[in-house]
C-alpha cells in the first residue's frame, strides 16, 4: 500500500458537460433580441443558476465516477471508494486522497472522464476544512475558520456573541454578555 496524498480539483465548466435528458426551455434576456419575438431556447446541457442543474450533474458525475470504478458509499452521495482511494464530491468540487495512486493521477483520470480541466486551488483546503499530510497519515483542522471567527470578534472575550452583520459592521454597544439563561 502507498503512501497517502490529497489535493482538491474544481472541476472548471462541470455543469456544462452535463446532458439534459429532459426538455428544458428558457425564455432568453431581456436584451436579446430572441426575446421581443416571443422565443424560447431550449437547454441542451446543464449550466449554473437553473434549479435542476446541480441533480443533472451530479448524476452526470456519478455514472462517469461509476464508469471508471468509482462506489459510492451507501450512507451518502457524496463519499466514494475505489482501488485508487477516497473521493469526496460537492457540486463540482472534488476532495481526493489518493491510498494507492497518487492524488494527481487519480484528478487526471477524472477531468478525463469528466471532459473538462480543473483548477488545482489550494491542494489542501476543501469547503472550509484544512487536510495535512502527515507520517502517520492525513490531519484534519478547522484551526483557520476558528481563527477567522476570533479576528471577526474584534478582540471580544469568548462569552461575547458574534456580530449580528456578515461584514464587522456590527454595533460595539450590541455587544453583551451571554447570560446563563442563554446558554439553556
Amino acid at each position: 500500500e502507498g503512501a497517502l496524498s490529497i489535493m482538491t480539483i474544481d472541476a472548471v465548466n462541470g455543469y456544462l458537460q452535463a446532458p439534459y435528458t429532459t426538455t428544458v426551455a428558457i425564455k432568453p434576456p431581456k436584451e436579446h433580441p430572441h426575446h421581443e419575438l416571443g422565443l424560447v431556447w431550449k437547454i441542451n446541457k446543464a449550466i449554473y443558476g437553473l434549479p435542476q442543474s446541480g441533480r443533472v450533474f451530479q448524476d452526470f458525475v456519478s455514472g462517469k465516477l461509476t464508469s471508471i470504478g468509482w462506489t459510492r458509499i451507501p450512507t451518502t452521495r457524496a463519499l466514494w471508494r475505489s482501488k485508487h482511494g477516497i473521493l469526496c464530491t460537492y457540486v463540482d468540487d472534488f476532495l481526493i486522497i489518493g491510498t494507492n495512486t497518487p492524488a494527481k493521477d487519480i484528478a487526471l483520470e477524472i477531468n478525463k472522464v469528466l471532459d473538462t480541466h480543473s483548477d488545482e486551488g489550494n491542494a489542501h483546503k476543501f469547503l472550509g476544512n484544512f487536510f495535512l499530510n502527515s507520517s502517520s497519515g492525513i490531519i484534519q483542522t478547522q484551526q483557520p475558520y476558528a481563527l477567522s471567527l476570533e479576528e471577526e470578534r474584534e478582540g471580544a472575550p469568548p462569552d461575547m456573541p458574534l456580530p449580528t452583520t456578515y461584514h464587522n459592521h456590527a454595533h460595539k454597544e450590541d455587544r453583551k454578555p451571554i447570560t446563563q439563561e442563554q446558554t439553556k
